[in-house]
């Protein structure tokens, strides 16, 4: 991942969760990682970009067979309300 693309996430989302703020109304910065939301770690696209806090980028990796994992389209969702 090229560093203009890291910092283009960073810059847009102010290391503020999406999943946190779309839940939550929740601004505060946090700890956390840029997800690849198609799960291709190739995709080095801005639109397949999102910075995640620790705990929703492992919820949003991990595959359940019991519970609904978030689905990319809520994840892009929130992301463009957080960047709003």
């Amino acid at each position: 991942m090229g560093g203009s693309v890291i910092t283009e996430v960073l810059e847009k989302s102010g290391r503020r969760c999406c999943i946190c703020f779309g839940l939550n109304g929740d601004l505060d910065r946090k700890r956390g990682q840029i997800a690849h939301l198609d799960h291709n770690h190739q995709n080095n696209k801005i639109d397949n970009l999102a910075f995640l806090c620790l705990e929703h980028h492992d919820e949003y990796d991990t595959r359940n067979s019991q519970s609904k994992s978030w689905t990319i389209n809520e994840v892009k969702h929130y992301r463009s309300d957080l960047h709003k």
